[in-house]
């Protein structure tokens, strides 16, 4: 009997397991599916963009371009991610008369896009009131989601457009009303992605990619390359000079100080890992991805979760949070920070390829020392086997920024 139980446990263990490993191949195959690119459908995305101008449903000032002149074109796209669209294009527009490689993105969906929650203009005086009432509710949600006071600006939707929007409906070729319509509407899905809104909103900044234009809810930026420093793939073996990452990893660390005090709240990065910087024009270093950057009251109030059992529960990416589990909420602040987040994920790699980041392979003269600061700067506690939940320091900030300038021969 107790053979045959064996037997019948054993069966049933290798069932589950065969089971265990369809549901985990089907997930993956899911994920990979859903996150590729393919040209047909990135083509196909430009073709419903072009329908919807040619029916003047979307404007914008890149619009002719793409559906009308050429001087926008479809080269290559990249894996999609979190349900954003990125295509890579040819732009005789952006930068005439040269003709550059830029960036095409868009995170929402063309078909149902997100629109301004407000009843259309049917006169011109409706009009008038409903350019009103959309500037105030732009206004509000830029002090909401940015916490940045627009009061002074007369027209922020053309603030947070390219040109004046009269200009625009004077040109659509529409009557007023619905030029109005479409012009606000098309500002609105582009506001609604983040990404959008926080780089139109910091386009003084180098940090920031330039963005040439839009055309409904798509917009186009300068190409920033992660370049071969800072990809992924290469960081796992040796490459470029000390000097050239040296100096890129004292860029990032400048970027990190006027995240930290140089805007008007500290920013909050989230999703920290090499190829989310880019190296721009000069050689600066830009921020390549925006989805899952916040200012400090933003993430504190909308961002990190409420209820909790345990630390991990309070956690978003990179960003950690601690659990009361008296009272089972989320304290309502960032435990670790932005300089922790980079010297552990970018700096040094993390496991399997620790030691194998950005600043591998330094001088033999400066390797110790180096090694020493990052530790402590990934590692505040000394401790590598449980999460960070501590922040790095500032004192090992400019002991790492003083370390790095003088490696550099």
């Amino acid at each position: 009997m107790l053979i045959i139980r064996w037997i019948r446990r054993h069966r049933i263990c290798k069932i589950f397991l065969l089971l265990l490993f369809v549901i985990l191949t089907a997930n993956v195959y899911y994920f990979i599916h859903h996150s590729m690119c393919s040209v047909e459908s990135s083509k196909k995305l430009l073709e419903d963009l072009c329908n919807l101008y040619r029916k003047r449903e979307v404007l914008g000032n890149l619009c002719q371009a793409i559906c009308e002149n050429s001087l926008i074109r479809f080269d290559t796209c990249t894996n999609y991610k979190h349900g954003k669209k990125v295509l890579f294009v040819e732009c005789d527009a952006c930068e005439p008369p040269a003709s550059v490689k830029a960036v095409l993105k868009t995170k929402s969906d063309l078909l149902n896009r997100d629109k301004l929650d407000i009843s259309k203009p049917n006169d011109i005086l409706s009009t008038q009131t409903f350019l009103n009432l959309s500037n105030r509710i732009m206004r509000d949600s830029v002090l909401s989601e940015f916490g940045i006071d627009t009061s002074f600006i007369e027209d922020v939707l053309s603030e947070l457009w390219f040109g004046r929007i009269e200009d625009y409906i004077k040109e659509s070729g529409l009557p007023y009303p619905d030029a109005s319509w479409v012009a606000v509407q098309s500002i609105w899905s582009l506001f609604r992605q983040d990404e959008y809104a926080f780089m139109k909103l910091h386009q003084a900044y180098t940090f920031v990619p330039k963005i040439y234009g839009t055309c409904g809810p798509i917009y186009i930026t300068e190409y920033t390359p992660s370049g071969s420093e800072l990809e992924t793939s290469f960081l796992h073996r040796p490459g470029s000079s000390w000097n050239q990452r040296a100096s890129i990893a004292i860029s990032i660390l400048n970027l990190i100080k006027t995240f930290n005090t140089g805007l008007h709240q500290p920013l909050e990065i989230c999703d920290v890992k090499g190829d989310n910087f880019g190296i721009g024009d000069y050689g600066r270093v830009v921020l390549l991805d925006a989805d899952t950057v916040f200012f400090r009251d933003k993430f504190e109030k909308d961002i990190l979760n409420d209820q909790c059992r345990k630390h991990t529960d309070c956690d978003f990416f990179d960003c950690r949070g601690l659990c009361n589990t008296t009272t089972g909420k989320c304290f309502q602040r960032r435990v670790n920070n932005n300089l922790q987040s980079v010297c552990q994920d970018v700096f040094l790699g993390i496991l399997p390829h620790f030691f194998a980041g950005l600043l591998h392979s330094p001088p033999s003269d400066f390797k110790l020392e180096l090694i020493e600061i990052l530790e402590k700067c990934a590692y505040p506690s000394n401790n590598k086997a449980d999460i960070v939940r501590v922040p790095a320091t500032d004192e090992t900030f400019r002991k790492l920024h003083t370390l790095l300038s003088k490696s550099i021969r």
